[in-house]
């Protein structure tokens, strides 16, 4: 239903923007703990892209590639995929 999915949006987002905050703050442990949360419960794409770019950032590059597995499993046809892949 219309309110699900806007509800859903909302928390994907509102879990971006507090992570965004966080890894501002130097607290990039707890972003990628906000993130890790809102993707098990099925994080939206820009949940899913803010995770694989943190944790390819702090070179965890298998954490990386399971959130773009993720992504990929959504959207095969991401075209972030694509790019998010190309600067590892």
């Amino acid at each position: 239903n219309l309110f699900s999915l806007r509800n859903d949006f909302r928390q994907s987002e509102d879990a971006c923007l507090h992570a965004i905050a966080l890894h501002g703050a130097g607290r990039r442990t707890e972003a990628l703990r906000v993130l890790e949360a809102s993707a098990q419960r099925g994080g939206q794409r820009d949940v899913l892209l803010a995770l694989a770019s943190l944790r390819s950032a702090g070179g965890d590059d298998g954490g990386a590639a399971a959130a773009l597995k993720a992504l990929a499993a959504v959207d095969p046809d991401d075209p972030a995929l694509a790019r998010l892949r190309g600067q590892r």
